[in-house]
């Protein structure tokens, strides 16, 4: 039995809680060029959108397009989420109290 843990250990594997835990043994990752991984996911995505303007007025399509469409806009909102909320609330504001030709 000594002889089979040394063999493990030889091969680099080490002893878990109830087996022992061979990091070499285990499957093989998958590795996916970064390129490969945007264009399967932008091709795909632009035939879908392509496909649902075809009729942008349609109520399907519309959700479609803005989900997509908020979607991308998450990196726009992470970096100008504040000044973006500055900006609305003064817009929101600004009717209420700017009547042109009062003093």
């Amino acid at each position: 039995m000594s002889d089979l843990k040394q063999q493990l250990k030889e091969i680099g594997c080490v002893p878990g809680w109830t087996s022992w835990y061979c990091g070499s043994a285990m499957a093989n990752t998958i590795r996916v060029p970064r390129a490969h991984l945007i264009l399967g996911i932008c091709l795909p995505l632009a035939v879908l959108l392509d496909y649902f303007l075809a009729e942008p007025l349609e109520p399907g399509s519309l959700v479609v397009v803005m989900l997509v469409l908020s979607t991308l806009s998450v990196p726009l909102m992470m970096k100008w989420h504040h000044p973006l909320l500055v900006l609305s609330w003064n817009l929101a504001l600004a009717p209420f109290f700017y009547h042109p030709g009062k003093s």
